[in-house]
């Protein structure tokens, strides 16, 4: 497999595997066909075919000969994270008249899902707020998706006259924010 487009699969998007063929032997090949064998949590889409063929492949291709093949898979929505992996199956002939044998390679290739990130603020400690002084309002975050949270940022948009500034923050499950008006 050349690439993977996106980098790391997501559940309930597809995945493009981007399959580069090439004929390294010393013997011309002929009637190439490429097949890829999803598993859980990947499956064909409708209309996109697993397998693909090139006709004629000649002998001793180096890094830019060859076939370029390209496959999209569907990631089950309700896929975990983690690494899954999927058989690519290789038939070809070699050879020509009687003489002619056709062969089979299978190469297993690695495919990382990474799962979907959700926040949910779940519990917020005051339902007015004072615009005439300074108050503490905390909030919990709480991860609601497959993967764990990174980089996570939290932002609004203020009211007219209001200015807010972050006091503290605490491994992303709770939150301080001082809310004051200028």
């Amino acid at each position: 497999m050349t690439k993977q487009n996106p980098d790391t699969a997501r559940p309930g998007e597809t995945v493009e595997l981007t399959v580069s063929v090439q004929n390294v032997g010393t013997k011309d090949l002929k009637d190439i066909t490429v097949k890829v064998n999803p598993e859980y949590p990947f499956t064909g889409i409708s209309g996109q075919s697993l397998e693909k063929s090139i006709s004629y492949l000649n002998a001793r291709q180096d890094d830019s000969e060859g076939g370029v093949l390209k496959f999209k898979l569907m990631t089950d929505a309700g896929a975990s994270a983690g690494t899954y992996d999927i058989d690519i199956v290789t038939t070809y002939k070699s050879g020509s008249g009687s003489s002619s044998t056709t062969y089979t390679t299978r190469k297993t290739i690695t495919l990382e899902v990474r799962g979907k990130e959700y926040a949910q603020i779940v519990t917020i400690d005051k339902a007015n707020i004072d615009i005439a002084k300074e108050e503490t309002l905390e909030f919990i975050v709480t991860n609601t998706g497959t993967s764990p949270l990174k980089n996570m940022v939290i932002s609004w948009k203020d009211p007219e006259g209001w200015s807010c500034r972050c006091i503290r923050i605490i491994q992303n499950i709770l939150n301080t924010w001082m809310l004051a008006s200028p």
